[in-house]
């Protein structure tokens, strides 16, 4: 892996790394498993040697040929070599098993013990060898559907995998099965022709032919089969497990109770891998369950034996785990990290980020419609050429307006839209992959800002209508290891206060004004508060620590973080889960100062490329004292919030400025625009923090604002101060309306 990862209730972390050197030795029963073995090889980042099959080398040799010509530049081409070699040529074989890290081998029992002599002292083998696979079909799926999907388990690799089943155990009437299983093989020995045999393959399907036919004639079972080779079913009343010859022959075994066979798979229990199940769901459970006593490594349903799905561990391990060393970390220090970012340097971090676009474009933009259409004809090396995307272009592609954002269709996921507070609410699908990545770093952004494990919290976002903030929070206080007290925004200060008082919470996540409500009202001892929504004024903070929880959006998720030196709106970049530009909103060139635009590197459901979220700011420049590698950024306010005017322009985040910078005042104020666009009035609205002396507030606001803009005079500037909580407060999001146009025509 990339980084070191904290593992789950501890203050320690891991991290894999690659073995070394691998050999994978292909067996020539299944064409694919060397090319499979390969790509374990490369995903664990191992430098592999494929020594291919003499009678299956072509598909290895495609796949390399393909390697090579989507990778020009050799990253995983000159990683892997594919060679050949007979076994007779022992020097060569002894020394790749002597200097090997490790030897993946496909094969037999007498294979691995080729190999299991030969090693080095220092060489890990990971046998997969030789595994056996059956069906269990009971009374009530006796069915042409079931028939087919057995046929297809037959059928498929011409039952030479691992997976492939050589019995099947038939509940009921057997007798009636057969015959659609006989007409279901031949429909596919038309659709699914058989591959060639050699005389040995031909010769033991011919003897056991000849055993069945004489079994039959002695009434001891049934031989089903056409005048070629293409298949064979041999009904046996011998319940007793037993190797097939291969080949599309089937050995179908009737018994009373499909139970009742289990017993008989005990010599082959350190064998068996692959149980086809086919009965009713009320058996489901007991039969998986008495399967998996009997030693099959998987229960799966008839039709998918040679499927899978991902995730599932692979003859009782999982593979890539067999490929990777893991190291261990319990150093000084590593207590206070909450992931292995912050030990990453500089160049790391922007090699990360890049291979992540890289992915992005390749990918994963191909897979949306609106994306695919917009990127034609765009160079992807020519970054700053490609198109930018704007929220009224987001808000048209993406559900209930259309899906042109969208990878595929959602099979589970968030659904999630922003508060509306800047514009039409947006909505935002996440997979919950992909939503696990966003709380990934939303964790690491609470964790920087102060957040550790055991800390009692007292959740109070917003939950509802689709506002995903308490629910993010909620798992960013899981993935640190806090105790969360889920009270959301509807708690009143009361119920708050008293939980505070019994269980002894000391710290305060929530929106700024919402959190400002409820101290104004306790004198408990609090350990810190973090906030979201709008600033915390420094008048309104008492004696304990006052953070930011983040910076993002339900649109682009966690984007920045601060750490205990980022002043103001200073912020860490998640570099590793956002790729973040500062352009120029004229030239779109990149700038010191400008519109932030982002790119979402772990979105797949629904990514973003180049999105412009509204927001000013500047990079800042040099190391930060803290020792991250990330770069910083300080936000500067809405690029939607420059008013003009003919008597003046300004921005609504500078007269916030003016605001925050008077003692008494609420940092948030309100502008109204009245009037007409050509004779324009302009009333600044803001509300005091305690009962105070209004009119010498309003007089000192008033001054403040035309010391920033003259011009104010000139349009009839109204200075209002309301008393605490007058101004109103949006009802999802709790932040202050900023800016109120009532402007009429000309």
């Amino acid at each position: 892996g990339d980084v070191w990862h904290r593992r789950p209730g501890t203050q320690g972390f891991t991290r894999a790394l690659p073995r070394g050197v691998v050999l994978h030795v292909a067996s020539g029963n299944v064409a694919t498993t060397g090319v499979l073995s390969l790509v374990e090889g490369l995903l664990a980042k191992n430098v592999n040697i494929l020594k291919v099959a003499s009678n299956a080398p072509s598909l290895p040799l495609l796949f390399a040929q393909s390697i090579a010509d989507h990778d020009p530049e050799g990253v995983i081409a000159r990683s892997f070599a594919i060679l050949s070699w007979s076994g007779e040529r022992e020097a060569l074989h002894e020394v790749f098993c002597r200097e090997a890290d490790a030897v993946v081998v496909w094969g037999g029992d007498e294979v691995l013990e080729t190999y299991r002599r030969a090693l080095g002292p220092h060489t890990r083998l990971i046998p997969w060898g030789p595994k056996v696979s059956a069906g269990f079909l009971g009374a009530e799926a006796l069915t042409a559907e079931t028939a087919t999907a057995v046929a297809r388990d037959i059928a498929l690799w011409d039952q030479n995998a691992c997976s492939s089943p050589q019995v099947q155990y038939v509940e009921g009437d057997a007798a009636a099965f057969v015959e659609l299983l006989a007409l279901a093989l031949e429909r596919l020995a038309h659709e699914l022709p058989m591959g060639t045999l050699d005389l040995h393959e031909r010769a033991e399907i011919t003897k056991e032919r000849e055993l069945a036919l004489a079994d039959q004639l002695m009434g001891l079972g049934r031989l089903i089969r056409p005048a070629g080779p293409e298949w064979t079913i041999i009904v046996d009343p011998d319940p007793a497990f037993r190797l097939s010859p291969l080949f599309r022959t089937i050995i179908v075994k009737p018994v009373a109770r499909l139970e009742d066979a289990l017993p008989h798979l005990a010599p082959y229990r350190h064998y068996f891998q692959t149980a086809a199940l086919a009965v009713g769901a009320e058996r489901v459970g007991e039969l998986a369950e008495r399967l998996a006593l009997a030693g099959a490594l998987r229960v799966t349903r008839v039709g998918e034996t040679s499927g899978g799905t991902p995730g599932e561990p692979h003859d009782g391990v999982f593979a890539l785990d067999e490929l990777v060393r893991w190291v261990a970390l319990d150093a000084p220090g590593a207590a206070e990290a909450f992931d292995g970012s912050g030990w990453m340097a500089a160049d790391r971090v922007e090699a990360i980020a890049r291979a992540k676009r890289r992915r992005l474009v390749d990918t994963w933009l191909p897979r949306s419609p609106y994306y695919r259409e917009a990127l034609r004809g765009h160079d992807a090396d020519d970054w700053l050429a490609l198109p930018i995307l704007d929220k009224a272009t987001l808000i048209a592609h993406t559900p209930p307006q259309g899906q042109g954002l969208l990878t595929e269709v959602p099979q589970g996921g968030h659904w999630l839209r922003s508060g509306g507070s800047t514009g039409a609410p947006k909505l935002s699908i996440y997979s919950f992959e992909d939503y696990e990545e966003d709380m990934l770093r939303a964790a690491r952004g609470a964790h920087a800002a102060g957040l550790r494990p055991g800390q009692k919290v007292a959740n109070l976002f917003y939950s509802g209508e689709l506002y995903g903030s308490y629910l993010s929070l909620n798992r960013a206080l899981e993935l640190i290891g806090c105790n969360a007290f889920s009270f959301t925004q509807v708690a009143s200060a009361e119920a708050v206060i008293a939980c505070m008082r019994e269980f002894g919470i000391d710290t305060l996540i929530g929106l700024s004004s919402h959190l400002q409500a409820i101290l104004a009202q306790t004198d408990l001892p609090i350990r810190h508060v973090l906030y979201a929504g709008e600033p915390f004024p420094a008048q309104a903070r008492g004696n304990y620590k006052v953070s930011s929880i983040g910076y993002g959006g339900v649109d682009a998720g966690p984007m920045g973080f601060q750490c205990a030196h980022c002043v103001g709106d200073q912020h860490h970049l998640h570099a590793d889960h956002v790729y973040l530009e500062i352009l120029d909103p004229e030239t779109w060139q990149p700038a010191d100062e400008g519109e932030v635009v982002i790119t979402s590197l772990n979105r797949r459901l629904m990514p973003l490329l180049r999105y412009r979220v509204g927001d000013r700011a500047r990079w800042v420049p040099g190391a930060c004292p803290c020792g991250l590698a990330s770069p910083r950024f300080e936000l500067l306010g809405r690029s939607d919030d420059k008013v003009r005017l003919e008597g003046c322009d300004f921005h609504l985040a500078d007269v916030a400025r003016v605001t925050a910078a008077i003692a008494g005042l609420h940092p948030v104020p309100q502008v109204e625009l009245a009037g007409t666009v050509a004779r324009p009035e302009v009333t600044v609205r803001a509300q005091t923090e305690a009962l105070g002396d209004v009119a010498a507030l309003g007089a000192e606001l008033r001054a403040a604002l035309l010391a920033l803009e003259p011009d104010f005079a000139a349009v009839g500037l109204v200075v209002e101060v309301l008393p605490p909580g007058a101004l109103a407060q949006g009802s999802r999001t709790g932040k202050i309306t900023r800016l109120v146009d009532r402007r009429g025509g000309r």
